[in-house]
């Protein structure tokens, strides 16, 4: 379903599979410094629906049963609905 950027040199997206415990994660790739990271702690639960952003930072997700936002300056993630 494709990446999101939040200035053309850092891209979110998800997995439908990749943690350990086997469900999806959320990752960051820097294009810059061709660098991965994954943040599977967030366990986004294997979606395949792509992030929406709303311009400041602040991206939104959701699984078959969660809807939850990921703050890409503090890291932070956050369940809005279960």
């Amino acid at each position: 379903h494709g990446l999101i950027s939040d200035d053309n040199v850092n891209f979110y997206g998800t997995t439908i599979v990749g943690s350990k415990q086997g469900p999806g994660v959320l990752f960051h790739y820097n294009l810059h410094s061709n660098s991965l990271t994954t943040f599977p702690e967030f366990n986004v639960g294997g979606t395949d629906a792509p992030l929406s952003s709303n311009g400041q930072g602040i991206l939104y997700g959701c699984t078959s049963r969660t809807l939850y936002s990921f703050d890409v300056n503090t890291k932070a993630f956050t369940t809005l609905y279960e």
